[in-house]
């Protein structure tokens, strides 16, 4: 009986590894999913499809959506895309900023705000 017993146990504990291995797979799978799906739409040609792509990707955190955002606003020419951006960087201050890119994309974001950048990012100069 004890045997079978030892036996019972080791047939769960092995299901309960493979299950467990089986949700961080595809926890992974889906992370990954997500990232490319939003990084297609921070891509498309219509500004209200980045718009909401930037306010979609960034509720995932700044950890995981800061490096696509500040390649974002380096390459966006649309001031609307970009008061979002700005706007919704603002609205995550309270994440630690655990990635230097995160650092970078608040840096741009003040900037932005101060108006000191213009559209791409470049600097305005003292023409306008």
């Amino acid at each position: 009986m004890t045997g079978i017993l030892a036996g019972v146990q080791l047939v769960l504990f092995l299901v309960a590894v493979v299950t467990l291995i089986g949700a961080v797979v595809w926890r992974q799978f889906q992370r990954h999913r997500t990232a490319v799906w939003f990084r297609a739409r921070l891509h498309d040609a219509d500004p209200d499809i980045r718009q909401q792509a930037i306010l979609g990707w960034i509720r995932y955190g700044l950890h995981r959506s800061a490096a696509d955002l500040l390649a974002l606003s380096e390459r966006e020419r649309d001031p609307e895309v970009l008061d979002t951006l700005a706007d919704a960087v603002r609205a995550r201050a309270w994440e630690p900023p655990s990635r230097p890119q995160i650092t970078s994309l608040r840096r741009w974001g003040a900037a932005w705000h101060s108006g000191s950048l213009q559209e791409g990012g470049t600097p305005t100069t003292e023409d306008g």
